[in-house]
């Protein structure tokens, strides 16, 4: 074997590894000898071998069968399986060789039996609706069908356009009398008359009942001074207090039903108190007394018209 340029040992080709096998083969048989130093050669003769491991092929060759796993060793039967050699060491790894062409495309092959159908894909969207075909020639008239029900009466029309008037007819007997109709609105007032003369004097009626009567009366207490006013046609008294937020206080709900209508007061100033009297229609005197220092509703004195005392009928026996 040949040493590699990298250090290792060169791989022989196919050929090479057959060339060597045969050689071997004939020393072992003596057909070769090889040099040893310090021995003569013994020549032989050498028997050329093939590429198949027989002899080689020309007129004096012995025409052996080609093996296809080669010959049995010193003998021309052929081995029935490959020999199995040794497996020496693995040599170190070779310089990669450079890619080879592109071999040339081969031919198509045959085409493939069909698969089976697939299953049903589902049902795509529904595509957009086609144009109107033109329309086809009308058909023969059928036969006449059957006699419908009678349909509901229609609304009613409008009233048509007025006639030409007709001939005027002949005059009708006289007709009964209607029933009397209601009476008419009242007429616009007519002119007003001259004044008549003054008729006689009538005589002197009976005396009517007293009208409403009506009084006022003032009084002056501690600087202030207090109003009293009966409007008259009514049980109700009112004083007049300047200080109050009020100052018209109404005593009809204190005074006495009896009284009737009040048509008579009088302010009486008494110490601290203010005397109020009133007369009634019926004749009948009351009197009362309202505290007013202090003013009412301040310092302890009650307000209007609780600051005043109930009152007391004074009206004489006679």
């Amino acid at each position: 074997m040949i040493p590699h340029s990298g250090g290792g040992t060169a791989r022989r080709s196919p050929r090479g590894r057959l060339l060597a096998l045969a050689v071997a083969t004939a020393m072992a048989g003596g057909l070769v000898t090889a040099s040893v130093p310090g021995q003569a050669q013994v020549s032989a003769p050498v028997t050329a071998v093939g590429n198949a491991g027989g002899p080689a092929a020309g007129p004096e060759a012995r025409p052996w069968p080609k093996c296809k796993y080669g010959r049995k060793k010193g003998t021309d039967r052929c081995r029935t399986k490959k020999r199995r050699a040794n497996k020496g060491d693995n040599g170190d790894k070779g310089q990669e060789g450079e890619k080879g062409d592109d071999g040339s495309k081969g031919d198509k092959g045959d085409d493939g039996e069909k698969g089976d159908d697939g299953e049903k894909g589902d049902d795509g969207p529904k595509g957009d609706k086609g144009d109107p075909g033109d329309k086809g020639d009308d058909g023969e008239k059928g036969d006449d069908g059957p006699k419908g029900d009678k349909g509901d009466p229609g609304d009613k029309g409008d009233p048509g356009d007025a006639g030409e008037p007709g001939d005027k007819g002949d005059k009708g007997d006289k007709g009964d009398t209607g029933a009397k109709g209601d009476p008419g609105d009242k007429g616009p007032a007519g002119d007003r008359g001259e004044r008549g003369e003054p008729g006689p004097r009538g005589e002197t009626g009976a005396q009517g009942p007293p009208g409403p009567s009506s009084a006022i009366d003032a009084a002056l207490l501690g600087g202030v001074e207090f109003l009293a006013f009966t409007p008259g046609g009514a049980t109700r008294a009112v004083i007049h207090d300047p200080r109050a937020a009020n100052p018209w206080i109404d005593l009809a709900q204190v005074l006495p039903a009896r009284l009737g209508e009040v048509v008579g007061v009088a302010l009486t100033p008494v110490g601290a108190t203010l005397s109020v009297t009133v007369l009634g229609s019926r004749r009948q005197i009351a009197r009362a007394a309202c505290t007013v220092v202090p003013a009412p509703g301040t310092g302890g004195t009650p307000a209007w018209p609780g600051n005043c005392t109930a009152f007391a009928v004074l009206t004489p026996p006679w």
